[in-house]
């Protein structure tokens, strides 16, 4: 008597594959996520790197004329502020006068913003007083 052998069938079925293509698309969106928030965050961190610079180039601005008076309107500054404006798409606010100047930027991942100041502040505040120092 001859036994006829059946032939395995090679491949996968619907189902396995429906549960693989499942899981590929839920690690897909975890690591979009996340690359999302990284992106935000080196945003703000090139903001508070562009006001630090602002803050180096105001104490060359005193420097060569003794008083912060001008400072925001220079052509440095709106060299400056470009970046951060690129990034934000709103312009820094800037508040000087003959002795100090404040220098605030919005930041991406919150609604809060980068202050820094003439007394050598650098700091995240939630709301923006005008003409104070970053305190």
């Amino acid at each position: 008597m001859y036994f006829a052998k059946k032939k395995k069938k090679k491949g996968f079925t619907l189902i396995e594959l429906l549960v693989v293509i499942a899981i590929i698309g839920i690690l897909a969106t975890i690591v979009i996520v996340n690359v999302n928030s990284a992106r935000l965050k080196a945003q703000d961190t090139a903001i508070k790197g562009s006001l630090d610079s602002l803050r180096a180039g105001a104490e060359i601005f005193y420097d060569t004329g003794s008083t912060y008076v001008g400072l925001c309107t220079s052509a440095d500054y709106s060299k400056a502020t470009t970046s951060i404006y690129a990034i934000t798409s709103v312009m820094p606010t800037c508040n000087a006068s003959s002795d100090g100047y404040v220098i605030t930027s919005n930041l991406k991942t919150s609604s809060q913003y980068w202050c820094v100041d003439s007394k050598g502040n650098s700091v995240q505040k939630t709301s923006i007083t005008a003409g104070a120092y970053c305190q």
